[in-house]
């Protein structure tokens, strides 16, 4: 099938650079991120996503590698960084506030070979769960390959990949934090 890469967990360079590459020719990618397999892409790529997924407004995640990332959302780092550094890398999604007043959710993920893809790209990736909008998460990859196949451009392969829970996502854009989704891992204060 030629639109399927094999990796595992000792996933070669050359792979990695397949992946990272179709992310940044802005083709929709499926793969295991640090939770659960998702689908991925640039900014650039959002409005095909949301097709795909049957998705109209609700905001994606963006997946980042590092802390200079931020320039690319017009976040104030500073006012956040003590708090994201107790909980970064790690699966823990958090909404911010950028300049403009507009909320972005963004988790540094914990795991290699994803933050390797994500310094290739040298962006910001759309990280979002494998489904249809409103419809289970489909967690098993031979029901992913099944149903998308033919509607993305590359899935990604790891048969050991378990995938665990959703990331926990936390809203740090009022006085007080709240948390939206109780995930994989607990939110350290």
């Amino acid at each position: 099938m030629e639109n399927i890469v094999e990796i595992d967990d000792k996933c070669k360079d050359s792979q990695i650079n397949i992946v990272a590459n179709s992310i940044k020719e802005s083709k929709i990618v499926i793969m295991p991120t640090d939770t659960i397999y998702g689908f991925s892409c640039i900014k650039k790529s959002e409005n095909k996503l949301r097709e795909i997924k049957k998705r109209e407004s609700k905001p994606f995640i963006y997946l980042i590698s590092n802390y200079n990332m931020f320039k690319e959302f017009d976040i104030d780092i500073d006012v956040y960084k003590n708090i994201l550094e107790k909980n970064w890398p790690n699966m823990i999604t958090f909404i911010l506030l950028n300049k403009k007043n507009e909320k972005v959710a963004i988790r540094m993920p914990n795991d290699p070979i994803l933050l390797k893809i994500i310094d290739i790209v040298n962006e910001p990736i759309i990280s979002t769960s494998v489904n249809y909008s409103g419809e289970p998460i489909i967690t098993n990859i031979d029901h992913i390959i099944d149903e998308f196949y033919n509607k993305v451009d590359l899935i990604v392969v790891n048969r050991s990949f378990l995938g665990s829970k959703e990331s926990t996502i936390v809203d740090l854009t009022e006085d007080k934090y709240k948390i939206i989704r109780e995930g994989a891992v607990k939110f350290i204060i």
